[in-house]
Order: structure tokens, then C-alpha cells, then sequence
């Protein structure tokens, strides 16, 4: 007999981004090597939705888990009306752990400082989308 995969948890990721110098820059987070999930791993900000997100539209409790997470992680606020849908991802059926994600883009502006917990979030860096691309095709970038 087959089990049955592990439900997907709903999620929302924020792709946060600002005017750089001479191009759009993305802001990348890096994990606690110690927790379980993806440690060392450089992600965007988000998480799984709570049940203090809502329970209307699929679509607009993701909007508000990712602006609340994007906050707890980075201090910056983003808002709901900034966000733009751009993707949205399940994992694998075969994989343990399972997320039903959707993922935003939303401006900050200005040089806004980012404040990281130093627990789940190591450490944090803006980019360009191509630094990103050419650091992770370097093993720079997990």
C-alpha cells in the first residue's frame, strides 16, 4: 500500500526589491546553518502562512503572510498593494516536507536598512539578479 504524500503547507516568498546604482537589485537572506530546513542556504524572505493571515482568498492571506514575514525577517515593510503574484510552486509529492508557495515582488525604496535576527537569518546581501546567478553558478550561493 502507497502512503499518502505529506500535505503541501501553504507559503508566501518575497522577492524584496530596490533601484541599485546601475540596476535593479534583489535582497538575499542567508539561513542559520543549524536549522534543519535549507540551513546555509541563501533564500528571500517568507514563510508559511498563519492563521492570523486570514481565511478569505487564497491569493490575499499569501500577500499578508509574505508582508509579515518579510518583516519579522528583515524589519522592512513591504505592503500588499506593492506586491505583484509572479509564481507559485508546489513541492514534490516525494519530498517530506512540502510547501504550496507563492512568490512576490515588491519595492522598498531608498536605502533602506535591513535588520536581521542573527538566529534564523545569518546575514543578508542586496544583488543584481545577474551577481545572484553568477555567484550561485560559482558555488558562492546556495
Amino acid at each position: 500500500m502507497n502512503a499518502q504524500p505529506a500535505p503541501a503547507k501553504p507559503s508566501a516568498s518575497v522577492v524584496v526589491i530596490r533601484d541599485g546604482n546601475s540596476a535593479i537589485e534583489i535582497l538575499m537572506l542567508r539561513r542559520n546553518e543549524k536549522i534543519a530546513f535549507h540551513g546555509g542556504a541563501w533564500v528571500f524572505p517568507g514563510g508559511r502562512v498563519d492563521v492570523a493571515d486570514g481565511a478569505d482568498d487564497e491569493l490575499e492571506i499569501a500577500k499578508r503572510a509574505a508582508v509579515r514575514e518579510t518583516l519579522e525577517e528583515t524589519g522592512l515593510e513591504v505592503t500588499v498593494d506593492g506586491m505583484l503574484p509572479f509564481a507559485h510552486w508546489t513541492t514534490p509529492v516525494q519530498l517530506p516536507k512540502r510547501f504550496a508557495t507563492w512568490f512576490f515582488v515588491a519595492p522598498v525604496t531608498g536605502t533602506p536598512e535591513v535588520r536581521i535576527d542573527n538566529s534564523e537569518i545569518v546575514d543578508s546581501a542586496w544583488l543584481t539578479p545577474a551577481k545572484a546567478l553568477e555567484m550561485h553558478g560559482g558555488g558562492e550561493l546556495e
